[in-house]
């Protein structure tokens, strides 16, 4: 495990000194380039046609916006643990950033969120406008799964089968239900760490699900990684409510106060933000603790914890 200090200043906030190496650094910028150059050549090939640029233009705003491509890289982490040639996981992890790309699209609606900005751009509603932001996010799913239909792998079909269940009405789609409908039903921690498992977890396991699948890990591991993803992802979502409630639009690339201005319970509503800061470090801890008794090393896993921990 990677060895960490929490340092309690006034106001009980945390400070996490932490030994994250530049190696961890170097690595999720080197893959990002590797998933960035993917995800670009799939709107190479473009219709032309002048009725349908707009839903062309619409398909590729949102994904190839500058982000951190996190969970595309945890999948190719993930394959890595267990094979070293990446090319049989980098489309499966790419169809996962259109998923992700996809429901971005549809939670920024002015009929969900509302957002304007988003990683420091217009919204794609704002661009495109809401029907065909629709038609573009829904596209994007569907050539996810066209994605994951063309790898030529006897493991394909438990992808899919996972995928489907992950991101419909189970999982992905559940979850931002309960965001959505939140206001006077969602009271508690628990109840709150539910809504964040479906809404944001469920991806962050998809992509450790897909890197082992395809890596061939065990049983046990692929269960061990899904906890470790699950905590992961929840921790992630308290992060960016935290962002929510101490940043500027201009610092975090999205709309400041988001939650508070639509009457959403979130981490920093319910604990405080110490006690959201808390609530994030032992999600973290839990994650890292997963990885203990998997046969692997999964030290970078760890890192990668730590650093989403951060930023």
């Amino acid at each position: 495990m990677v060895a960490r200090h929490v340092i309690v200043v006034e106001e009980s906030k945390m400070i996490v000194v932490d030994k994250v190496s530049k190696d961890v650094k170097k690595y999720l910028e080197d893959k990002k380039k590797i998933v960035d150059n993917r995800l670009e050549s799939y709107f190479k090939d473009k219709n032309n046609s002048f009725d349908v640029q707009a839903l062309e233009a619409a398909l590729s705003y949102t994904t190839l916006l500058d982000g951190k491509r996190i969970r595309p890289i945890l999948a190719i982490a993930v394959y890595e643990m267990y094979r070293e040639d990446i090319d049989r996981i980098l489309d499966p992890a790419c169809a996962l950033e259109l998923i992700h790309a996809g429901s971005l699209m549809l939670d920024d609606l002015p009929c969900m969120d509302d957002a304007k900005l988003r990683r420091g751009k217009k919204t794609s509603h704002l661009v495109f406008g809401e029907s065909v932001t629709i038609l573009a996010s829904a596209s994007l799913w569907v050539r996810a799964f066209r994605i994951l239909a063309n790898v030529e792998d006897v493991r394909i079909n438990k992808l899919v089968k996972l995928t489907s269940d992950f991101i419909g009405e189970h999982g992905l789609a559940l979850g931002q239900y309960l965001d959505l409908f939140s206001m006077g039903r969602v009271q508690t921690k628990d109840q709150l760490e539910k809504s964040y498992e479906l809404k944001t977890s469920v991806l962050f396991q998809l992509a450790v699900q897909y890197g082992g699948i395809m890596g061939g890990a065990s049983e046990n591991d692929l269960e061990l990684l899904n906890e470790y993803a699950r905590h992961l992802g929840i921790a992630f979502q308290i992060r960016d409510d935290i962002i929510d409630a101490t940043q500027t639009k201009e610092e975090s690339g999205k709309d400041a106060h988001k939650d508070e201005d639509n009457h959403k319970l979130n981490y920093v509503s319910l604990l405080g933000l110490a006690g959201a800061e808390e609530a994030l470090m032992n999600e973290i801890k839990q994650a890292e603790h997963s990885l203990g008794s998997i046969d692997r090393d999964s030290n970078l896993l760890s890192e990668i914890s730590e650093l989403l921990s951060k930023y």
